[in-house]
């Protein structure tokens, strides 16, 4: 029995929408990947030559006390580079973010690491 209906294909836009961009710390090259879903943000920042996921955080707001609410959900729980990472990016978005962190935590990486995704939020705020 063969059927002679029809079918539509619709187009739809995508809803995560990918941005890439880099900073240099020492001799190292700092990679950082922003995946914008429709109400949240994930942000994965690591070496472009050793490419892994073993860290993950969420912070997200709440109407209930001032603060963002944060959350380790993968890697060292005494950690908390990506924590407050998170913490502050959600403070300032206003949405949930996610932030995978996975460098060394050292005096000279984070500062770098904050000011250029700090930056990047200034010239592309439509990518997050």
């Amino acid at each position: 029995m063969e059927s002679s209906e029809e079918v539509a294909i619709e187009h739809i836009e995508p809803n995560i929408k990918i941005h890439a961009f880099a900073a240099s710390v020492a001799e190292n090259v700092v990679r950082f990947e922003v995946m914008k879903f429709k109400d949240s943000v994930l942000i994965w920042i690591g070496e472009k030559q050793n490419r892994c996921f073993k860290d993950l955080s969420l912070a997200l707001l709440s109407n209930k006390v001032k603060e963002p609410l944060c959350t380790k959900i993968m890697g060292q729980p005494t950690d908390l580079t990506s924590n407050n990472l998170a913490c502050k990016l959600s403070k300032k978005l206003g949405k949930p973010v996610y932030v995978s962190f996975n460098l060394v935590d050292d005096r000279l990486t984070v500062p770098v690491v904050n000011s250029r995704i700090i930056e990047e939020m200034q010239k592309n705020p439509q990518c997050f």
